[in-house]
């Protein structure tokens, strides 16, 4: 079997195939320059991401140097889940809830 006969088995009854084909036929540059920068941008928030927990794992450790743990540990943990409160409440409300 050839590679179109395969597509034309597996298409979607509502056509979607034939439309990426057809934006493929039409814009490739577009469509390739879209992905590339798709990637691109999942790379780079992964990248600063790591970076940033790297940053805030380094300022929590010299926290821990300068007062005690009994005071620290706590006031992070109660920041933590605050920001994750907030963005959840203003971000998703409907995933708020228990369960």
């Amino acid at each position: 079997m050839t590679a179109a006969s395969d597509l034309k088995e597996k298409q979607d009854p509502s056509g979607s195939s034939r439309s990426i084909r057809r934006l493929l036929e039409r814009r490739w540059l577009v469509v390739v320059l879209a992905l590339m920068f798709t990637g691109l941008g999942a790379a780079l928030t992964g990248v600063l991401f790591k970076v940033g927990i790297k940053v805030l794992g380094a300022w929590r450790l010299e926290l821990l140097a300068d007062l005690p743990a009994w005071a620290v540990l706590p006031c992070l943990g109660a920041t933590g889940g605050l920001v994750s409160g907030l963005l959840v409440s203003r971000l998703a409300p409907s995933a708020g809830g228990s369960g």
